[in-house]
């Protein structure tokens, strides 16, 4: 497949948005079109399968690598078990909600794929911009409102900053080509453009320090939502840090800026792991404390690109795809229970089958055998360990350890908390209104009766993530032979 044979992926994503964009006139309706929206994303995944690495488009503006092809792979089947689970378990119209999630994840293949400024920025706001509207999608939420009015003011604030070191390096390279990035003749005005391009990655990403969006942001979403924004633009973004990294590296090796920039990195990793951690530990909405689980993990995978070699590259791409699917399995479980930890408390009892998924997906995350997480972190590691900074990997098996406390709290109230019985909602409702917890009222409220009534589309998303996190763990090895063998 070559040339525009290339784009039957992204042809595939954009019929799936604009059939939800008119799903009222057409067959299947609202919720219908979650589930052909779904279908065709995962026909999306197996065309990028199908695609050859080392495609090259459009006089290499977009460049399809065996990283960035694995990384569409998984944003496409991540969307696709979330769009499954929408059309089973959301309430209300979900059809908009389709087409905002398919057009996110067009924009984070692009973005994974691009090779040029120009389109760099354009797949990142295409993948950002659905974002901000998902986490303000319920009017009648006004946190998520405010959540969605911080991150649309963030982003586009990290966006101008972006642009501005983007066309830094466009008038000094002489060209918005990556393969143009010399650093080593472009003195310090090269350097600070280039950390000016990763202010707006981290960013996405919620890196510290430009993080603060993000628990806002969470916890005035509703966790199906919040399972796809922590989850799918997260490995776009990571993917797109790897690659430039890896291209300043080749072009720029041996300059004094390829150190500066290993220190910004050094710096940004270790400040994520810090303060995501620590401040995880005092939070009482599941939704906050997985946007700063977000925070620690951007931090992890930031760790390798301080030494960027073959094997750092390929396990920051499979450790974003195993975060992702661990913190997507997580919300979606949750999602049916209310917003709080609380809510969980004997989720044993009443949907055993998801309390030990949750209990995996939580292992996975703090980084226990023989979980996928436990694989990814010490392929990163290892990586790092080799590059000679010992220290960072250090901090992060603190960081990972603290994370056992936050993480473990989802566990521990799944199985051994007795559920409340008899709250009276109107108590509730009338006490929190002017906190905002109305909202979780409302929702767990609402989903309370579908746990019955749900299609086997929303235990299918949620096996296929338990699935995934446990066999891929072993499998990794295996996984990253064959991504870097010459015929993959």
């Amino acid at each position: 497949m070559t040339g525009y044979m290339t784009f039957l992926p992204y042809a595939a994503l954009l019929i799936g948005v604009a059939w939800a964009m008119f799903a009222e006139k057409l067959p299947g309706g609202d919720k219908g079109a979650a589930l052909i929206g779904g279908v065709l994303t995962l026909a999306a995944g197996a065309l990028f399968l199908w695609s050859s690495a080392g495609q090259k488009v459009f006089g290499m503006k977009i460049w399809f690598t065996y990283d960035s092809r694995l990384a569409s792979m998984g944003i496409c089947l991540l969307t696709a078990l979330w769009l499954f689970w929408i059309a089973s378990r959301a309430t209300g119209r979900v059809r908009e909600a389709t087409a905002l999630g398919m057009l996110s994840a067009m924009g984070g293949c692009l973005m994974v794929g691009a090779y040029d400024l120009i389109v760099m920025v354009l797949a990142i706001e295409l993948a950002t911009m659905p974002a901000y509207v998902l986490i303000g999608y319920r009017k009648y939420r006004l946190k998520g409102l405010e959540g969605a009015v911080k991150y649309f003011l963030l982003s586009v604030l990290s966006s101008l900053v972006m642009i501005y070191g983007a066309t830094f390096l466009y008038g000094i390279m002489g060209t918005s080509s990556f393969s143009g990035f010399n650093l080593a003749k472009a003195g310090t005005i090269g350097l600070v453009a280039v950390l000016l391009l990763f202010v707006g990655i981290f960013a996405k990403l919620s890196a510290a320090p430009f993080h603060y969006w993000a628990p806002d942001a969470y916890e005035g979403a509703e966790s199906w939502i919040v399972a796809f924004v922590a989850s799918v633009p997260k490995i776009a973004g990571i993917v797109l840090a790897v690659r430039l990294v890896a291209v300043i590296d080749t072009f720029s090796s041996g300059s004094a800026a390829v150190s500066s920039l290993g220190t910004v990195l050094a710096i940004a990793a270790v400040a994520s792991m810090v303060l995501g951690s620590f401040a995880a530990l005092t939070q009482k909405d599941t939704r906050r404390v997985m946007a700063y689980s977000g925070v620690v993990n951007a931090g992890y995978m930031l760790i390798p690109l301080v030494t960027m070699s073959e094997s750092s590259v390929t396990s920051v791409v499979l450790y974003a795809l195993f975060y992702a699917t661990a913190t997507m399995g997580i919300l979606l479980v949750t999602a049916s229970e209310g917003g709080k930890i609380s809510d969980l408390a004997g989720l044993s009892r009443r949907r055993p089958a998801a309390a030990w998924g949750l209990a995996i997906f939580a292992l996975s995350l703090i980084g226990v055998p023989p979980m996928a997480g436990f694989f990814g972190k010490f392929y990163m590691f290892t990586a790092t360990v080799h590059g000679g900074h010992v220290w960072l990997v250090v901090v992060a098996t603190i960081a990972s350890v603290v994370s056992a406390f936050y993480y473990l709290r989802f566990v521990k109230t799944a199985f051994f908390d007795e559920e409340t019985a008899g709250e009276d909602a109107t108590n509730d409702i009338a006490v929190t209104v002017e906190g905002g917890s109305v909202l979780d009222v409302v929702e767990k409220t609402a989903t309370a009766g579908q746990a019955d009534t749900s299609t086997i589309f929303a235990s299918v998303a949620i096996v296929v993530c338990v699935v995934l996190t446990v066999a891929f763990g072993p499998l990794s090895g295996l996984l990253m032979s064959v991504l870097t063998s010459p015929w993959w």
